[in-house]
């Protein structure tokens, strides 16, 4: 596997003892940041989806759903919208506690290969980042994906580990789980297979292929439905994204578009010297490569016509994203006389998510 040697030599950097308090403060937090005003925020134009879903009996509702590409996600905002009088405060409920209480597995799919301090990191700039917490607070399908992403990442890094049955059957589980909430999510575990056939030891390679192919072919039968309906008007994007679109997108996710411009400058600044760092640390390689293919399966995308926009797509990359940098961040740190500068770069990332917060937060006083 591709983290049992230089993985291992990473992951053993971070000290002894899980830090089961770190993490449990955490959730604490990110479900207290997406708790606050949920029910008093107005229905996006994304959310109309759910609304015309949860109006309907089960049985439309999942119709509905399977044709736009969300059964899974359709069926979970109809049961949830019947335990409350407002429509969209039960799926808004159910997005924030899955995205909450399944953040930490994206610290136990990262510890092994980058690092303990390098997944705590990325797990606090998930936790703080602005657009997965209003992400997080929207009843759409993209934000249940972005919710359910964690339980891919873990799946493949027990995938990538061993090559057990049971490690295939909880990777084909999680890959089923996250086509089913939202239908372009299946490029992310295409790219994942991608990287485990990339890194895999030379004896393994047969059991990726075969593995690989199966779950292609699982997924596929899935998507027919939406794939025939593809082609509805209604379905798609009025015109495609372009690079330079999804780029854009991207860099909305990470520092917004409000930022005074020195801080704006050393926040930029920031990221690059950490996607910098993150390249050439070859010990890394192993645990960034399936990030890497993902972001790339996420930019590729956007040269196809997709439901709730390039915005919603380029949310799919966000963690990716934030676990690149937090690895950059902690080789940088790890380089002589350089922690100082790795110090500064995360606390005016930091800084940035706090204002941008409290900037969200106050548009709907």
């Amino acid at each position: 596997m591709q983290g049992d040697t230089t993985g291992e030599r990473v992951g053993a950097s971070g000290g002894r003892g899980a830090p089961w308090l770190r993490l449990v403060a955490l959730v604490a937090l990110a479900a207290g940041l997406r708790l606050i005003q949920l029910a008093a925020l107005p229905a996006s134009f994304f959310e109309q989806a759910a609304l015309d879903v949860v109006a309907q009996d089960i049985g439309t509702a999942w119709r509905v759903a399977s044709l736009a590409g969300a059964p899974l996600a359709g069926a979970l905002f109809w049961l949830n919208a019947q335990w409350f009088e407002l429509p969209l405060l039960g799926p808004r409920l159910m997005v924030v506690i899955m995205s909450a209480l399944l953040l930490p597995l994206l610290w136990l799919a990262s510890a092994h290969t980058l690092g303990w301090g390098a997944a705590t990191l990325a797990l606090l700039l998930l936790t703080t980042a602005p657009a997965a917490v209003a992400a997080a607070q929207q009843a759409t399908p993209g934000a249940l994906a972005l919710a359910v992403l964690p339980l891919a990442f873990i799946a493949y890094a027990q995938l990538a580990q061993r090559g057990s049955v049971r490690a295939w059957a909880l990777f084909g589980v999680a890959g089923v789980l996250l086509t089913q909430c939202w239908f372009p999510s299946a490029a992310l575990v295409l790219a994942q297979l991608l990287a485990l056939l990339l890194g895999v030891r030379r004896e393994r390679r047969v059991e990726v292929l075969i593995g690989g192919l199966l779950c292609t072919l699982l997924l596929g039968l899935i998507l027919v439905p939406t794939l025939n309906s593809w082609q509805r008007p209604d379905l798609l994007l009025n015109g495609t994204a372009s690079l330079g679109q999804i780029g854009r997108e991207i860099e909305l996710l990470l520092l917004g578009d409000m930022l005074p411009g020195m801080l704006r400058l050393l926040a930029f600044g920031g990221i690059a010297a950490a996607v910098g760092c993150a390249l050439i640390d070859t010990r890394r390689y192993s645990g960034l490569l399936p990030h890497l293919l993902m972001i790339v399966a996420v930019v590729a995308l956007a040269g196809f016509g997709l439901p709730d926009g390039a915005g919603a797509l380029a949310l799919l990359a966000l963690p990716s994203l934030l676990v690149v940098i937090a690895s950059g961040l902690s080789s940088l740190a790890g380089l002589r006389f350089c922690w100082p500068l790795a110090a500064v770069f995360t606390a005016v990332l930091l800084t940035v998510h706090f204002m941008r917060l409290v900037g969200y937060y106050l548009d709907f006083v």
